[in-house]
């Protein structure tokens, strides 16, 4: 047999091939996605939350790209030692949204964790996380449950999701929604944010609930007075102390870190049957001294209305469709006053809203048409503030820099091996060598 590298290739050739080579290399390096393929960290744990606090137990919760096999390592000292699995396991299964829930732990104990996830072992920024029961409490309220429903976008039930429950001064509470996207968050182990106590649920405050699957997000405010929250649907936000309409409809909502607060959109206007002052605008001027006042409240719900400076205080009644209007019976002092109107909302509670409005004096009330430089002064002068909008054109500019940024480097492929590029080099050039070797054989 002859021996293949005892021959010569011509100068041309082995020159072709050394430039074929480099520049085969040159490609696959711009691309960035030959090599990389699908090794982005798919099994890294995202969204890692710390809810349920007792003083026997805690939960950890998150989410992975892909469904892999995931549990807990626990101990009281970095050598840990007790192995965790998911809640609906019994024996270890692939999950994409994991929830694990550690027991028959000590009062008053802080306990170290990691968690194993496919094959790998993760840390919270290289250190073992950590957390500290809480104290032993007696006996709590009957304080029920909360309980709803999450669809997705088409309506269908997701296959899971995660529920979180937020409220002001309060630990959080995680809860995994079942088959039919129904989910039950038990009250009668909610405590105190420093778990010195239970967290009393005796006046009304605003909640929130955050709801994600990994690839859609949710986010709610409601009152602590209800149990049963309305149906949420996944990438749409919700403001339920105003309405049961969804405040957003971005479909394509993304997943926000556990540690940052949900963003709840704020809507562009109040729906017509919410607590409202129509008129007056925030500091609207009146040449009228007895002022229509409107709004709109529940319909045929009682509006109570205090006006300032000299208190005027009267109840009106909100027609079948929410509108309300009133009028003071005596003249209001010129100057500027402010009109107050309490009335509940479609929840029960009681809202309050304050407006603040200005009187002119009797001396321009009738002159002003008569003068419209007078009356076209306080008119135009807002006008500059329009102005100011076309400046905020430039903020589209900004918003073309991440395309190509995004296009050159997609996701998965932002880290190119140096070791794969040189290896792929060596490969091409090392296979035309052997090609144009064999044809001179």
């Amino acid at each position: 047999m002859r021996n293949i590298f005892n021959k010569r290739i011509p100068t041309i050739f082995g020159f072709l091939a050394i430039v074929l080579g480099i520049g085969l290399t040159s490609l696959l390096t711009q691309q960035g996605v030959i090599f990389t393929g699908q090794a982005s960290p798919s099994n890294e744990p995202t969204n890692v939350q710390i809810a349920n606090v007792t003083d026997t137990s805690f939960t950890v919760s998150y989410t992975t790209t892909d469904s892999v096999l995931g549990s807990l390592n626990v101990g009281a000292n970095t050598s840990l030692g007790t192995t965790v699995l998911n809640d609906r396991d019994t024996t270890a299964s692939a999950h994409n949204i994991h929830i694990i829930t550690v027991k028959n732990l000590n009062p008053d104990t802080s306990y170290l964790f990691s968690i194993t996830s496919g094959q790998d072992t993760f840390l919270k920024d290289g250190s073992l996380y950590s957390i500290k029961t809480g104290p032993p409490l007696g006996s709590s309220d009957a304080r029920g449950n909360l309980s709803g429903k999450v669809v997705n976008p088409d309506g269908t039930n997701p296959r899971e999701a995660l529920v979180y429950l937020s409220i002001q001064g309060a630990q959080p509470l995680s809860a995994l929604t079942k088959a039919d996207g129904t989910y039950t968050i038990p009250l009668n182990s909610l405590r105190s944010d420093d778990l010195s106590s239970y967290y009393s649920l005796a006046n009304p405050t605003t909640a929130e609930l955050s709801v994600f699957t990994g690839s859609l997000s949710s986010r709610a405010s409601f009152s602590t007075e209800v149990s049963t929250i309305p149906t949420i649907t996944l990438s749409k936000n919700y403001d339920f102390t105003i309405s049961s309409s969804p405040l957003s409809t971005d479909e394509t909502s993304a997943t926000p870190s556990a540690t940052e607060p949900f963003p709840i959109s704020t809507p562009s206007g109040s729906p017509s049957n919410s607590p409202q002052i129509i008129t007056p605008q925030q500091d609207q001027g009146f040449s009228d001294d007895q002022p229509l006042f409107e709004g709109t409240a529940q319909p045929n719900e009682e509006v109570e209305i205090t006006i300032q400076s000299d208190p005027i205080n009267a109840t009106v009644l909100a027609d079948g469709n929410g509108n309300w209007t009133y009028r003071p019976d005596s003249s209001l002092e010129p100057g500027t006053h402010t009109i107050t109107i309490k009335t509940k909302d479609a929840f029960g509670i009681l809202k309050t809203i304050t407006q603040q409005f200005v009187v002119h004096a009797s001396g321009t009330q009738v002159g002003e048409s008569a003068t419209p430089s007078a009356t076209l002064t306080p008119t135009t002068a807002p006008t500059p503030t329009a102005t100011i909008t076309p400046s905020l054109t430039i903020t589209p500019v900004a918003t073309l820099t991440p395309t190509p940024t995004t296009a050159l480097a997609p996701a998965g492929a932002s880290t190119i091996p140096t070791m794969g590029v040189v290896a792929a080099a060596f490969i091409l050039v090392g296979s035309l060598l052997f090609i144009f070797t064999r044809l001179r054989i």
